[in-house]
């Protein structure tokens, strides 16, 4: 391997991932108020009771997303130059699958990646001299020479502890890492003295610390920074002086939820590269904001009224790619300035939302044009619509050129007569729409949730579409909130309407009856709740078809909320190994389920006995609260038979008069809990 590249992999991992999650086994306990703005008078106490020692200190690897360390990289030049600026990412990224393939990461959980135990000795030991994972009582000479430096956050970051960094001169990455706590707090002083006095800043991470409500002036000193993150801050507003950071590559402040506005001089970070503001309370984009033209990532634009920048400026922004939010479209004045923004030919993007931000069915007409002019690239993998006030939808929205959808969110669309045509995994909200279009034809949809159709009364022959066996590859359905919803009728196609199936979840569809699909062979998890009137195919007269249920696969049941009998036929499936009944007033006797492993009963009135024989063996846990409210005497189950699985047991004493427990429950070792209701 060439001695340059095993050099700059060293390098580049010592600065960006220090792969050691700092946990301590004993921490302060100062109580913590979650108001907390200045912690300097408690610095002393916590300083006497925080206790870190070296034998508390547990290595882990410290898990990182591919995203952020391309970030990192960027900001640190640590990537040779590319042909074109416009490249600099797309060509970091391969530099991290090329160091994945040659296994120096692991694919962790979530997306996430972490780096082997040896890479990382190999790193530290080539970069010791410039890098720091600082962990206190470093020398003056150690710390003089430092230029990477990451450190684990403190519940309470007091000022003492950062004493030491005052005397280095040259840092140029000051990256704490997570620990266990969800918030976290710093010294006022750290941001009013010792961050600004660090001149040769490149990289400065300040998230979730949650006492940070503002930044000094002084941070416009930091001339040389490329990256700045205040996400998940208490910070307000931004000073004006961070539109003098014209190094500026990325500013996240994302779930910064106490922030207003954005510096009015934005425009003038020209080398800004990444801004993310999602999940903050921004009313509105700073003025001429499409001039800063070297942006890839800009996740939330909010629609100016009377100041602010106009949806036009967007066009000026060719490079925009990832996922963008567009609010506030009710301020668009004019449709012709949405045609402008340009989004058909922003082809790296990927996630696209759109959001008006108050109904308004007079000017339909209106937003349909604006929504007609939005006309997304074909590469759109995830689309979403937010209070859209038009009557109908444009053309685009169902045209099959738009062939790489896979989410789709309708959300509160009332005024919507009509559906088009839509792609995968669409999510729908259209108060007035009487019928869905036929989604049984796509033959990639996986996720299918219909929510909040008051006008709909059945759903026949247009969902499952042309005469063949549709939903070829559904695999989730969900219904919520369907309240004129009445009848459920299957396709006729002669086979399983859903064949692919496994979890179905049906919520607040108060009307609904008749029965479900007959025929689910691989459905593993059904959830009923709120459907008062659903019957299951034997509890169905007006059936002309099998009374036969085919759910041989199911394993999780939940029914809930004043159902009917009809469902408990379902208790006998053979592989039904976890069951919770709430609010059920029609049962009264449980049936032996053989391979059941978890019971939850609640508010179940006419419960009057278990299985003859007791539970199965297999059941290790079981949950009882207001369920069987006629039993003066309970005797429970028999735990001679299930001594070797029962793991936990909670009762409650509802109307109860005496337990009886065999001798056999010496084995509930880990829990037994009886609680009183009040």
């Amino acid at each position: 391997m060439h001695t340059s590249w095993v050099t700059w992999t060293a390098k580049v991992w010592s600065l960006i991932v220090i792969p050691l999650e700092m946990k301590t086994s004993r921490v302060s306990t100062l109580a913590c108020p979650m108001n907390v703005v200045d912690i300097e008078a408690a610095e002393e106490q916590v300083a006497e009771e925080t206790v870190i020692e070296e034998d508390d200190i547990e290595k882990d690897g410290y898990e990182f997303q591919k995203e952020d360390i391309v970030l990192l990289w960027v900001a640190e030049s640590l990537i040779p130059q590319a042909e074109s600026e416009k490249r600099m990412e797309e060509l970091t990224k391969k530099y991290f699958d090329d160091l994945l393939s040659r296994s120096f990461f692991q694919r962790s959980r979530n997306e996430k990646f972490t780096m082997h135990d040896l890479i990382n000795d190999l790193a530290m030991s080539m970069s010791r001299e410039s890098c720091l994972r600082w962990e206190g009582g470093e020398s003056h000479e150690v710390l003089k020479r430092v230029r990477h430096l990451s450190y684990a956050r403190g519940q309470f970051d007091c000022a003492a502890k950062f004493e030491p960094l005052y005397e280095v001169k040259h840092l140029r990455t000051f990256l704490p890492l997570r620990r266990e706590w969800h918030r976290h707090y710093v010294s006022k002083r750290v941001l009013h003295e010792l961050v600004p006095s660090l001149l040769c800043l490149r990289v400065l991470k300040l998230s979730k610390y949650g006492n940070i409500v503002e930044l000094p002036n002084s941070i416009g000193n930091l001339i040389h920074l490329r990256y700045l993150d205040l996400s998940d801050t208490a910070i307000k507003r931004l000073p004006s002086t961070v539109c003098t950071l014209y190094s500026l590559q990325t500013l996240l402040l994302s779930y910064c939820s106490s922030l207003i506005e954005l510096p009015a001089d934005m425009r003038k970070l020209i080398n800004l590269r990444h801004l993310d503001c999602s999940g903050t309370q921004i009313e509105e984009m700073p003025v001429q904001i499409g001039r800063l033209k070297s942006l890839r990532t800009l996740t939330t634009f909010v629609v100016g009224k009377s100041t602010g920048s106009t949806i036009d400026e967007l066009g000026e922004l060719s490079h925009l790619g990832g996922r963008i939010s567009i609010l506030k479209l009710n301020n668009v004045v004019d449709g012709r300035d949405a045609l402008q923004a340009n989004l058909k030919n922003k082809k790296d993007l990927k996630e696209l939302e759109l959001a008006w931000g108050s109904e308004d069915p007079d000017h339909s007409e209106k937003v349909r044009y604006v929504l007609d002019k939005l006309q997304p690239c074909m590469n759109l993998e995830r689309l979403t619509i937010k209070l859209y006030g038009g009557t109908s939808f444009p053309n685009w929205l169902g045209d099959s050129a738009l062939n790489k959808i896979k989410v789709m969110r309708l959300e509160g669309c009332h005024y919507c007569f009509e559906l088009p045509p839509l792609g995968q995994l669409p999510t729908l909200n259209c108060h007035y729409c009487f019928k869905l279009p036929p989604l049984g034809q796509l033959p990639t949809l996986k996720e299918l949730f219909v929510c909040n159709m008051k006008f709909l009364r059945t759903l026949g022959p247009e969902l499952y579409g042309q005469p063949f066996q549709p939903f070829q590859s559904l695999e989730r359905l969900e219904f919520k909130e369907m309240s004129k919803w009445e009848e459920w009728v299957p396709s006729g196609s002669g086979g399983p309407d859903f064949p692919r199936l496994q979890e179905l979840i049906l919520e607040k569809c108060p009307k609904l009856r008749g029965s479900l699909p007959c025929d689910l062979p691989c459905l593993k998890k059904l959830s009923v709740e709120g459907c008062g009137v659903l019957h299951d195919q034997r509890a169905t007269a007006t059936t002309s078809t099998s009374t036969n249920l085919n759910y041989n696969s199911l394993r999780e049941l939940k029914i809930e909320d004043g159902c009917q009998t009809g469902l408990l036929s379902l208790l006998e499936a053979k592989l039904l190994s976890q069951l919770m009944i709430r609010n059920f007033y029609d049962i009264q006797c449980l049936p032996n389920i053989n391979r059941l492993q978890s019971l939850n009963l609640w508010n179940c009135p006419t419960l009057s006995s278990f299985p003859e024989d007791g539970l199965p063996t297999s059941v290790g846990g079981m949950k009882t609260g207001r369920p069987v409210s006629r039993f003066s005497s309970y005797q429970g189950p028999d735990f001679r038979q299930v001594s070797e699985a029962m793991r936990k047991l909670a009762l409650s004493s509802y109307l109860l008069e005496r337990l009886s427990l065999s001798s056999g429950c010496g084995v509930l070792h880990d829990e037994l809990e009886i609680w009183t209701n009040v």
